[in-house]
């Protein structure tokens, strides 16, 4: 039996750490985000490394807005906070944001766009002490002062390298990239620290159960960290992550269960292995679509795990439609990085349809909370028709 001292751990923000919806600011940001995509519609989008016009229709008109309501969240000093009235910054909802942007200045080169998730990354290592993760900070008079922890140290290290990874490609510029390298290798450190002996990585010392989420995520930081290091010129860097990845993999192997056709998606710190129940929606099933997205699983196997998925949750991208989550009756949410999974197997209409309906849903709010600047990250990228580079 799992150990039910600890339990499932929530990987969406919580309302507490807003204070509340803010009606003006949504108002505000909104009528800027229109304004900001009618001008870059007239303009017209660029192809990405070129500066040559393409046709409207390869660049999704919302980027640019989506772009501009994400750095409505950012302070001056480059962190990112999760909602645009600025009262919280979780590290790892930030940088699926920073992912996300710089797909927009991939498509638009936006040069504003660029700067915004650079300072990120640079605001982001220059906070972890030499830790090779970050604390979650709470605004105060508009200056970010340290909780004291951050929901999983396996995870914020590893969406940190891929969005590094995302910004680097976007931009091309590996000298900028070479600022980074000692923060590469703390965070590749950090998540080594977590890894036990069939290579699956703690969330955090204090928390000592394995997650799925975290190791896919995982495993493509260790391959971003691999590419960053060659690119380089840090073989030693190279090596160490490329063979983290792997004994990633070889512990996720473990835990294909033939009886549920998915993954166990937990381990906790006795040795309980918690298999998935396909009804619910979070986290079992969205565990197991994300072992598809980050390409921890094999083809075939991402392909029958997202068939799954949306036979069991059809509504998957309907906000306000009513699932299973922890295994109580709630409200959707948003989950545009799910639709990356469809993406990843080739379901592309699917998930163009998906993003369409996730953002109608946002609209219906009026872009309010508990729509957050990682979900209108993960909407560009899934908006675009391809997933990150450091994905799949």
């Amino acid at each position: 039996m799992p150990d039910l001292t600890a339990p499932r751990r929530t990987r969406r923000p919580r309302l507490a750490r807003r204070g509340g919806p803010r009606p003006r600011v949504v108002t505000v940001v909104a009528v800027l985000v229109l304004v900001v995509a009618i001008a870059v519609g007239a303009a017209g989008p660029v192809r990405a490394g070129t500066g040559t016009r393409v046709p409207a229709a390869r660049v999704p008109p919302t980027t640019a807005g989506d772009a501009t309501w994400i750095l409505s969240a950012q302070l001056p000093g480059g962190a990112i906070a999760t909602y645009p009235d600025q009262q919280y910054i979780d590290p790892y909802v930030s940088s699926l944001a920073a992912i996300g942007v710089s797909r927009a200045y991939a498509l638009t080169r936006t040069p504003r766009f660029a700067a915004s998730v650079w300072a990120w990354l640079r605001w982001r290592c220059a906070h972890t002490a030499g830790r090779g993760y970050v604390d979650e900070h709470r605004i105060v008079g508009g200056v970010p002062v340290s909780v004291g922890d951050v929901d999983a140290i396996d995870s914020e290290a590893a969406l940190f390298l891929l969005a590094l990874h995302e910004q680097w490609r976007a931009t091309g510029d590996t000298a900028v990239l070479g600022e980074f390298a000692g923060c590469i290798t703390e965070s590749v450190d950090a998540m080594e620290a977590l890894q036990d002996f069939d290579g699956l990585t703690w969330a955090k010392p204090t928390w000592r159960v394995k997650y799925l989420m975290n190791e896919a995520e995982v495993f493509a930081g260790f391959r971003s960290a691999a590419t960053m290091a060659r690119a380089l010129g840090d073989r030693e860097l190279d090596v160490r992550a490329t063979a983290a990845s792997a004994r990633v993999a070889a512990g996720l192997a473990l835990l294909w269960n033939p009886a549920t056709g998915g993954y166990d998606w937990a381990v906790h710190g006795n040795g309980a292995r918690v298999p998935v129940d396909w009804r619910i929606l979070y986290p079992d099933s969205m565990e197991q679509a994300w072992a598809a997205v980050f390409g921890l699983s094999a083809p075939v196997r991402s392909r029958d795990l997202m068939t799954s998925f949306v036979d069991y949750h059809p509504a998957w991208a309907q906000p306000s439609a009513v699932d299973l989550l922890e295994g109580a009756p709630g409200p959707v949410g948003y989950w545009p990085i799910a639709g990356w999974g469809l993406l990843a197997v080739g379901r592309r209409d699917e998930a163009r349809a998906g993003a369409a309906s996730i953002r109608a849903g946002a609209d219906a709010t009026r872009w309010a909370w508990p729509l957050d600047v990682a979900a209108v990250g993960g909407l560009i990228v899934l908006d675009s028709g391809r997933v990150p580079v450091g994905v799949g």
